[in-house]
């Protein structure tokens, strides 16, 4: 907005924008918070996966020597 309409706006109107960006920013940092969650599950989840493949493998080798 621009700063003519802050100004003539009053004091009520000002606390409803504040109040509103709070809730922005509460809503912006829960779903952050949620997205950085998942992220760290799937790279746990891909971590697994390569100790799951590396164990395979080597199982796989021992079975190529008996």
């Amino acid at each position: 907005m621009a700063e003519k309409e802050l100004r003539r706006m009053n004091r009520t109107e000002l606390i409803e924008i504040i109040y509103a960006l709070q809730q922005n920013k509460k809503t912006l940092r829960e779903e952050n918070e949620k997205l950085r969650r998942q992220l760290k599950e799937k790279l746990l989840r891909m971590e697994n996966a390569g100790s799951i493949a590396e164990a395979a493998l080597s199982l796989h080798h021992i079975f190529e020597d008996a």
